[in-house]
């Protein structure tokens, strides 16, 4: 399988011998720089255990930046990602100098890469993004700084 982001590839496959195959018809046709095994991939961090056979995703690192740009990089841990019971309303008029959008796209991408335990959350909160003011304060499980799945109160703002 040969995944594409503009001018990257990532080759997965079931043997080596696959990728191999595959590095070999595209250096045909293409000049072809060899990075070797990945670590990195659009914020994904990638982590391999070839004695276990594992492989594991992470978006560590991202979550860390969310929480800086949110000013929420010393936030404190909660146990769900959306507190129980919370009630939102839109703002009549939205205030365009919070980066609500910017920080709920963000959110969507953790959701999609590695933390579908946020689906929820993020679809609640991205019903407010054509109304939202600085009287909203949103809760969202993201991951710490230190890269592990634990909870962390984003207060938006």
């Amino acid at each position: 399988m040969v995944l594409v982001n503009v001018d990257d590839l990532l080759l997965v496959g079931a043997s080596i011998d696959a990728i191999n195959k595959i590095k070999k018809s595209l250096r045909k046709r293409f000049e072809v720089k060899n990075l070797g095994e990945a670590k990195v991939i659009l914020g994904l961090e990638i982590s391999r255990d070839k004695t276990l056979g594992t492989l594991k995703l992470s978006q560590g690192k991202y979550a860390a930046q969310v929480l800086e740009k949110c000013g929420m990089a010393e936030c404190n841990p909660i146990a769900t990602p959306l507190e129980v019971g919370l009630q939102l309303a839109k703002s009549e008029k939205s205030d365009q100098s919070l980066p609500y959008r910017e920080a709920v796209g963000s959110l969507m991408y953790l959701m999609v890469g590695t933390r579908p335990d946020l689906a929820f959350a993020v679809s609640k909160i991205s019903r407010f993004v054509s109304g939202y003011g600085k009287e909203r304060a949103l809760e969202r499980d993201t991951a710490r700084e230190n890269g592990r799945f634990g909870s962390c109160r984003l207060r938006i703002w």
